[in-house]
């Protein structure tokens, strides 16, 4: 992915969707990968989603989703799954219990 292709990803789908489902209570969190810092995308962010919240490049350990991953993961290992189809009905069922 170039900086261009970041743009017109944000230009597509993902502002249109966040603006639906979210209105105005979503901020865009992205790391200080260099296509994400080009002239480019600062100039797109600026204009149009002000609200961006920067974050370290390749910071897994601040990263909220990880601490679910490693959740998911601690309570897959407590169980004797033998099939791709057991694993993914129990991902469903973990996913679920997860709250916002």
């Amino acid at each position: 992915m170039n900086s261009q292709m970041f743009v017109d990803i944000l230009e597509g789908d993902l502002l249109t969707q966040a603006e639906i489902f979210h209105q105005n209570e979503w901020r865009l969190v992205m790391d200080n990968d260099p296509k994400y810092t080009s002239k480019l995308v600062k100039t797109y962010l600026v204009q149009n989603i002000p609200n961006h919240l920067p974050w370290p490049c390749q910071s897994p350990d601040i990263n909220p989703i990880e601490n679910v991953f490693s959740w998911v993961k601690r309570e897959l290992i407590k169980l004797a799954l033998r099939t791709i189809s057991e694993l993914r009905k129990m991902l469903e069922i973990l996913w679920e219990r997860i709250t916002p």
